[in-house]
């Protein structure tokens, strides 16, 4: 049962609990009531925590964190925004999009296609308030331009009838708007040419006195069938000469954020001023300004962005595996205790194929912990000798709040 649930799972990832019970029910692995759906989350809890599958197979988007956006520095927020910056997609376009969804348990198996065309994903969790219609009508109606709603929600009593709630409210509240609502899923023709799974009809909905046979949720179309309906409704409206002028403009504007940071000071509490990394940093900033960023946003190590640096062909790499005396230290009492990387890695695991594989693995390991820990680990990665398995307990201690030097 875990195999094949794992296999339903990999195949569609992200995707519902629900999703995974109703591919389940397809494949013959447990009859279509709330007894094997029970089971179901069950199997799904049991694989999580041991490894089965990731935690980020599984889309669970009802509950979320509230909190202030913060940033250890000006530099590291400025590093921050350069990787994500984004320029407006819709606003040189002729038209403007969003996609309307009735369950929010769904929004993360969605959000990836819309988040990639930076289109909005209203979510209505049944029938929406009317501040929230009234509020999405304001928005387009100062839009000005044609908008075109696709919504994706459960062919039931209620399922049918929200779409027409929330069209009829937006033309209400933002009249002379240029609205086109199209519902994309469930619709009838589906549910044939898909054979998606049903359930009974709840009687106990008001509105099921007028509907006609079995109900199906949108939940029963296949993850990656959801996604393509998505990207293909909004691919429709995109102009392609546009789109390139837009991320042509992006990339401009995402270099002006990279000279901002390289022209700033490193960040006094960071970890990464500090005598053993400055000359890394350093050079860094000078041959790969865009490595330098991802390194201070905390993405990257800065052995990992000098292993890189190597990888475009940039001469002169290997001797800043190594501080040097006359770049890190101010005094020689400062420049006797100054470790060095290069003197050296290659001395403690060789310079093959396998030690450079050894390398890559202990800087992954490095990176899980903060970031002001990882000239430490660094340092006592190659002074002590440690192994892959060391290192990973060495982080596992920092992040337990223990000693970072104990293997």
């Amino acid at each position: 049962m875990y195999q094949r649930l794992a296999g339903i799972i990999r195949a569609q990832s992200p995707c519902t609990v629900r999703q995974v019970f109703y591919r389940a029910t397809v494949a013959g692995l447990g009859s279509k009531d709330e007894h094997f759906y029970d089971r179901v989350c069950r199997y799904l809890v049991y694989m999580r925590e041991r490894g089965l599958i990731s935690f980020g197979d599984i889309a669970d988007n009802t509950r979320w964190m509230r909190k202030p956006r913060t940033h250890g520095s000006l530099a590291t927020m400025l590093a921050e925004q350069q990787t994500f910056y984004r320029r407006a997609l819709w606003r040189d376009q002729d038209v403007y999009v969003e996609v309307w969804l009735e369950k929010d348990a769904l929004s993360g198996v969605l959000y990836d296609v819309t988040s990639e065309w930076d289109v909005p994903l209203m979510v209505t969790r049944g029938y929406a308030s009317l501040s929230f219609l009234h509020n999405a009508a304001e928005a387009l109606r100062d839009i000005h331009k044609p908008s075109y709603i696709y919504y994706f929600g459960d062919f039931d009593p209620s399922g049918v009838d929200i779409p027409r709630h929330v069209e009829s409210k937006l033309r209400e509240y933002a009249r002379g708007a240029d609205i086109t609502f199209k519902r994309v899923a469930v619709v009838e023709e589906q549910i044939r040419e898909l054979d998606l799974p049903t359930r009974p009809t709840k009687t106990s909905d008001s509105r099921s006195g007028k509907f006609q046979g079995e109900s199906v949720e949108v939940d029963a179309i296949e993850p990656n069938q959801l996604r393509d309906m998505a990207r293909q409704a909004i691919e429709a409206h995109i102009d392609q000469e546009t789109l390139e002028r837009t991320e042509q403009i992006e990339e401009q504007e995402r270099k002006t954020l990279e000279n901002m940071v390289v022209h700033l000071p490193l960040p006094e509490d960071s970890g990464l001023d500090n005598p053993f990394l400055r000359p890394q940093m350093e050079f860094i900033r000078e041959k790969a300004p865009d490595l330098f960023c991802s390194v201070l946003a905390g993405r990257l190590h800065p052995l990992g962005a000098l292993q890189q640096l190597e990888e475009r062909g940039e001469k002169g790499v290997r001797r800043w595996y190594s501080s040097s005396p006359d770049t890190t230290a101010t005094s020689t009492e400062q420049t006797n205790h100054i470790p060095t990387l290069h003197d050296d890695y290659t001395d403690v695991f060789g310079d093959d194929d396998e030690a450079e594989e050894l390398l890559v693995q202990q800087l992954a390991a490095i990176h899980e912990a903060p970031k002001e820990c990882w000239a430490d680990l660094s340092h006592s990665m190659i002074t002590e000798k440690w192994t892959l398995k060391q290192t990973k307990r060495a982080v596992k201690a920092v992040l337990e709040g223990q000693a970072t030097n104990i293997p």
